[in-house]
């Protein structure tokens, strides 16, 4: 995979297979297709894969961006910063929020940070992770939120309903989003 910042496209150098039918129909990729940022970041956000962005950097542990359900992370290999706290909550505690699917029927991309409320509330219990726009209008997002909650809403308790979206490696609770 090479980026060429100068036209905001990715070029792949390899096939590539998508379990996601909806992702697959979307994208049929060949050798040497060049796909836009965003069809790479909503093929991302399909498969569960989160990137980080400076308003997240160091706001999440591993499980709580579903690294552990993906295979990304293990607990029995290798030394990392951090790997007490992450290893204490794989085998001790319990997680109060994970990464969710969702998607929010609005043109206006969140940015990364940005809050999600109870949506009757007031109160901030979570945030955007990633956002792309969806070909059929709307965007989907990654967003960390809490495992067991009501109905989430973006930016304000009034905002936009997120629609919750499956994950393809599966979740662990069932944080709300409807």
């Amino acid at each position: 995979v090479r980026h060429t910042a100068e036209e905001d496209r990715i070029l792949f150098s390899c096939d590539f297979f998508f379990n996601d039918p909806a992702t697959t129909e979307i994208y049929t990729l060949s050798l040497h297709d060049a796909l836009p940022i965003s069809a790479w970041r909503l093929i991302e956000i399909r498969a569960g894969i989160p990137e980080l962005a400076t308003p997240t950097s160091g706001q999440f542990v591993p499980q709580h961006l579903n690294l552990d359900l993906s295979g990304a992370v293990s607990f029995t290999k290798g030394c990392y910063p951090g790997q007490e706290i992450v290893a204490r909550i794989h085998y001790l505690g319990k997680l109060k929020q994970r990464m969710i699917r969702a998607r929010i029927d609005s043109e206006c991309l969140p940015a990364p940070g940005t809050a999600l409320y109870v949506a009757d509330g007031e109160r901030v219990v979570g945030q955007v992770v990633n956002a792309a726009p969806t070909p059929g209008g709307g965007v989907e997002v990654l967003a960390v939120a809490p495992v067991i909650g009501g109905p989430l809403a973006l930016g304000s308790a009034d905002g936009p309903a997120l629609e919750p979206l499956p994950l393809p490696y599966g979740e662990a609770g069932s944080a709300s989003t409807t």
